[in-house]
């Protein structure tokens, strides 16, 4: 792989620190100034644009401690990996300084010798084990432009031609019915920067409405907050936990229903509707009042809807369903409930006759 070396850039004086090119570089290489117009050709590579270099400013060197922490923490460290730098000379000056060309890295791994009397020694193989790719450096000739340096080595590489840059002069120049077609631009990006709102608008609408399929497999909180997100599309009023540790409590026709939220692999259980009762009791016991209590069952969440309810599959057993009566506690299967509340959507005014049958019933709630 090549790449470009270009002279170190200083940033204005409200950046006091310098940037470099040379951050990506796998060695250290240095470029001490000095002056000079002697030019020794050494290689034709790159000669097209090479050739166009009358003077410099530098020259190219590879100090000793020239390898980064990166490169020997992926070969391995100095102590038992050897490493090697040539560089190869484009054009020199007269006393043999490297004014462009290239290198690689070599990489030799020590190796462990011994003889049949126990003696033992290291050595490096005479060819690598491995040799990178290679890295090409450059200078930014003085009076050609780094567009015009880039279209010349660009030629030169891979035969690709580029159109000569535009000097900033000519960007002064202003061509009839540009302007006209500037502006019509403006006006297009405009038109798509308001389309654009209103596609993320209608995603987010779809999104929110996609959101309650989450009524089918949610469980936990998860499933706690879409069934209050659906009770209040419905138009109920839901207020969080205050008489116990049940989900919330639902506000409907003016008065209060405590909601247990449960979503499980198998069918609702006793302990459920258990744990709803001792809600509804401590209820009384705070208030002197007595409170209708919903148990919202996502059962079987895991299987498709149509594979619930079936004799394998019940939602509810019949030994709940019997205590919900016997507590006047109304059982709510999400697949029925799922079901109607999609049809409430349709058609709103159906939702307050949804949240009427699911706060009037007892044992399980239906929805037909």
């Amino acid at each position: 792989m090549s790449h470009l070396c270009w002279q170190r850039g200083h940033r204005p004086k409200m950046y006091p620190e310098h940037v470099s090119s040379s951050d990506w570089c796998p060695i250290a290489y240095v470029t001490p100034e000095e002056v000079g117009k002697s030019i020794l050709l050494k290689n034709d590579v790159y000669g097209a644009y090479l050739r166009k270099m009358s003077e410099w400013s530098f020259y190219l060197a590879i100090p000793r401690g020239c390898l980064s922490s990166e490169l020997t923490e992926f070969y391995g460290s100095t102590h038992d990996t050897k490493y090697e730098v040539p560089l190869e000379s484009y054009i020199e000056n007269r006393y043999g300084r490297v004014l462009a060309g290239h290198f690689h890295v070599e990489v030799r791994h020590e190796k462990k010798r011994s003889n049949q009397w126990g003696s033992s020694w290291s050595e490096y193989p005479k060819d690598p084990d491995t040799k990178t790719g290679t890295v090409v450096l450059l200078p930014l000739i003085g009076k050609v432009s780094p567009e015009e340096a880039l279209a010349n080595i660009l030629q030169e590489e891979i035969g690709l031609s580029l159109e000569s840059p535009e000097p900033d002069w000519a960007k002064n120049i202003e061509m009839p019915g540009v302007p006209e077609l500037v502006l019509q631009i403006e006006e297009a990006r405009s038109r798509i920067h308001r389309e654009t709102q209103i596609v993320q608008e209608l995603e987010a609408q779809v999104s929110n409405i996609r959101l309650f399929r989450r009524l089918l497999y949610a469980t936990g909180g998860e499933l706690e907050a879409i069934v209050k997100r659906a009770l209040e599309k419905l138009g109920g009023k839901v207020l969080p936990s205050k008489y116990s540790q049940e989900e919330y409590i639902l506000e409907f026709e003016g008065k209060e229903f405590l909601i247990e939220v449960k979503g499980v692999t198998k069918s609702i259980a006793l302990s459920h509707i258990r744990q709803l009762n001792d809600y509804l009791l401590k209820y009384q016991e705070d208030t002197g009042k007595e409170c209708k209590g919903i148990l919202f069952g996502n059962a079987w969440r895991n299987t498709p809807p149509e594979m619930r309810g079936l004799e394998d599959t019940q939602e509810f057993p019949d030994n709940v369903v019997k205590r919900a009566e016997q507590w006047g506690i109304s059982l709510v299967s999400s697949t029925a409930f799922f079901g109607v509340f999609v049809q409430a959507l349709k058609s709103p005014e159906s939702s307050n006759n949804l949240l009427t049958k699911m706060t009037t019933c007892s044992g399980i709630a239906s929805f037909a």
